[in-house]
């Protein structure tokens, strides 16, 4: 049989392949790798590669390894950009901080000086690096009219301080370098963010955004702390801001001197989301006014902070050591979900129950956490006794029009054991009740059906 050499098949036989690479390239793990990987096989397949300019519309380049992309294939990449969308992702492996970079990895200064002059054509621009040192700033190393721009992410996986003090003063941070009309998502590392807060004027690139991302900011101890009150008093001034990520940021709150500014007003703001904050951060989001849907807060120190309102909050990951009852008590939404917290116990329970010889509803409610709740959810809880439940929400039901009542509650993963009695009084006086739960100590699966019925079983 004869064998036929690839390089002898002609051009049209070689596009057809490479489109179906192409629009197959979804169900493939390695999808990523198109068109990088034939580009390098010779010159032919690479000029075949950029006669199509659809392949070069999803631009990933590695920055180091065995995946780093050459600078020619990414000058190449751009000479090809016709006027659709553009989407350019850049990313480094992550290395040890104390790792020495390879003589040929590449540098951000460069990646960016090449996708700079086609700024106006990308739609969505990810660039995730090891360190807050490496990133581009926003109006110094990021510029140009980005008017297509709608996806923003800096990120990076540590912040280890910022870049050196020479290299900034050799081009001054100007707010209308950069100008992104139609920015919606940012996702941005906490010095960015910083130098961003101090621009005399951001609005050319702050205007639409919808949801920003703050992450990674550890300030070492020699560095001032930047106030979170400043940082929630710049975000009151994007006009169109829906949603907030805070993760693992630390910034400085002064009770005495703080407690003075705000509150801030957040028109449209509906989703606030706090994850790997310290104490001192997570007191200074009592400055926001809004009407929030959701707050979550996930891995946070609390030490009772006020927050401000909404209908359904979260609390993930909060430990025993922490404390949350002074939190529950000004808080006055309808839904309350607690994940994986050890801090829930019966003493919350019994604060929960408002217990009182009153009988104005107006006293017990003050007295109360959480008076306006009608939605609980348990899940990955150890640390509280079925019993104590049981008994909240009995005495909850007691007051006048059951103005206290909760109608649903959900109780999964770890957790108690129902008694049979307990388990017919539930079904019998909540609207929505289940029941699934393992003991943490060794004991039965806890189910209860739909019937009333308690189910138990050491499976």
């Amino acid at each position: 049989m004869a064998h036929a050499c690839v390089d002898t098949l002609p051009t049209e036989l070689m596009l057809i392949i490479f489109d179906l690479v192409y629009d197959n390239g979804n169900q493939r793990k390695n999808s990523h790798e198109f068109p990088y990987t034939l580009a390098v096989v010779c010159r032919r397949w690479l000029d075949l590669l950029l006669s199509k300019p659809r392949y070069w519309k999803r631009i990933l380049i590695f920055l180091s390894g065995e995946l780093r992309t050459p600078l020619p294939v990414i000058h190449a990449c751009t000479q090809v950009f016709d006027n659709s969308d553009v989407y350019v992702s850049v990313r480094e492996n992550h290395r040890d901080k104390d790792a020495h970079a390879s003589e040929s990895d590449l540098s951000i200064k460069a990646v960016m000086q090449a996708i700079l002059p086609h700024i106006h054509r990308v739609k969505s621009l990810y660039l995730d690096l090891d360190f807050s040192s490496s990133l581009p700033k926003i109006g110094r190393d990021l510029h140009g009219h980005a008017g297509n721009l709608q996806t923003l992410q800096l990120s990076c996986t540590a912040d280890d301080g910022s870049q050196d003090k020479s290299s900034e003063d050799e081009n001054t941070l100007l707010p209308n370098k950069f100008i992104a009309p139609n920015l919606r998502n940012l996702h941005i590392d906490g010095r960015n963010f910083i130098s961003a807060c101090t621009m005399p004027d951001n609005t050319s690139w702050t205007r639409a955004i919808q949801f920003i991302n703050i992450n990674n900011l550890r300030p070492s101890a020699s560095e001032e702390k930047f106030r979170v009150i400043s940082a929630i008093e710049a975000l009151s001034l994007f006009p169109c801001l829906e949603k907030i990520l805070f993760k693992n940021v630390d910034m400085s709150y002064d009770s005495q001197r703080d407690i003075h500014y705000g509150p801030y007003r957040f028109s449209r703001l509906t989703e606030l989301f706090l994850e790997n904050l310290s104490a001192e951060t997570l007191a200074g989001f009592r400055a926001i006014d809004a009407r929030l849907i959701q707050l979550k807060i996930n891995c946070c120190e609390m030490n009772d902070p006020v927050l401000p309102y909404s209908q359904y909050l979260e609390l993930n990951g909060i430990n025993g050591t922490q404390n949350v009852a002074g939190t529950l008590l000004h808080w006055q939404g309808n839904e309350l979900s607690v994940l994986g917290c050890s801090v829930f116990s019966d003493k919350i329970l019994q604060a929960m129950s408002g217990q009182s010889d009153s009988e104005d509803s107006e006293a017990v409610a003050k007295g109360m956490i959480c008076p306006g709740l009608n939605c609980l959810s348990i899940f990955d809880c150890p640390n509280f006794e079925a019993s104590e439940l049981v008994d909240m929400l009995k005495c909850r039901q007691q007051w006048h029009e059951d103005r206290f009542k909760i109608e649903q509650v959900d109780v999964n993963g770890l957790g108690p054991v129902l008694s049979q009695e307990e388990g017919t009084w539930l079904t019998q006086n909540i609207d929505d009740i289940e029941w699934d739960t393992e003991h943490p100590a060794d004991g039965p699966y806890c189910l209860l059906e739909d019937d009333g019925n308690v189910a138990l079983s050491w499976d």
